[in-house]
């Protein structure tokens, strides 16, 4: 009911945020009393891409581990692009 209480109120996190609770990194799409529903992020698919599962987490997991908010104070989120350069092309 705490877990429920803190959730609700939005100091965690609110409903469309992408947050990490435990391993799972998802975004919320529900919280409900006893449970919050997550869109799955990653996992077997490259990238910060939905990957079609929906993970429902229990809302006194918040307590028992830190609760990461990739969404909270900037409203963009960073990525990375690798480019690789050859050798070929360094040469004169």
């Amino acid at each position: 009911m705490a877990g429920w209480a803190s959730v609700s109120t939005g100091f965690v996190f609110r409903t469309g945020d992408r947050v990490k609770i435990g391993n799972v990194l998802g975004e919320g799409i529900d919280t409900g009393f006893l449970l919050t529903t997550l869109r799955e992020l990653g996992e077997w698919v490259k990238g910060d891409q939905y990957n079609g599962r929906m993970v429902r987490v229990p809302n006194s997991m918040i307590f028992k581990g830190p609760v990461h908010n990739y969404s909270s104070d900037f409203p963009f989120l960073w990525d990375e692009i690798t480019i690789p350069v050859t050798g070929a092309i360094l040469r004169r």
